[in-house]
């Protein structure tokens, strides 16, 4: 245990009034007592500095843990805005968008196959566009046909009606009968 005692300085010599710390440490294999002491106000003093010190140190290491975490954070950051853009293009219509995306890790990895998806999503959009317009083509070639062939009904429907009130006005107009009959009946 330290024996706490007031002892005068060097500097102020006779002036019992300085507190003072001393441990007495007895070791037995020698024999011998090690006895060490201190002024209060100097182990205060030290301690503060020391205190102060690893204050500065742990700030130190705060700023640049920060800095460090800054620039770790923009590093994962910036590349995952860069794909939330070019998705938010994409979805406006943007098939020719691309994010731009060039890393060896996991958000490389995700940015190429997002990258890949918008390529086959333009293929697909690009072949669908196609077999749409071959398929319009078609149907307005079938839709012109098909107006040929009523045009054509309706002519001949007219033309029939025609011959049916041409024939009528002959068969009423004779005052006998005439009637085909056919050798087999």
């Amino acid at each position: 245990r330290p024996l706490a005692y007031l002892w005068d300085k060097p500097s102020d010599a006779g002036n019992y009034v300085y507190e003072k710390l001393a441990w007495v440490r007895h070791f037995p294999g020698f024999d011998w007592y090690i006895a060490s002491s201190v002024y209060v106000d100097e182990l205060q003093a030290s301690s503060r500095l020391l205190g102060n010190r690893i204050l500065a140190i742990a700030a130190a290491i705060i700023g640049l843990a920060g800095l460090l975490l800054y620039f770790v954070a923009r590093r994962l950051v910036a590349p995952l805005q860069q794909l939330a853009l070019t998705a938010s293009r994409v979805r406006s219509g943007d098939l020719e968008a691309r994010s731009g995306v060039s890393r060896n890790d996991r958000i490389g990895v995700l940015a190429s196959a997002f990258d890949g998806m918008i390529a086959r999503l333009r293929e697909n959009v690009a072949t669908l566009g196609r077999s749409v317009s071959e398929r319009t083509s078609e149907l307005e070639d079938a839709n012109r046909q098909l107006r040929e062939a009523v045009e054509l009904q309706k002519r001949s429907q007219a033309e029939l009606a025609e011959a049916e009130a041409r024939q009528r006005l002959i068969l009423d107009a004779i005052p006998a009968a005439v009637a085909y009959i056919d050798g087999e009946e």
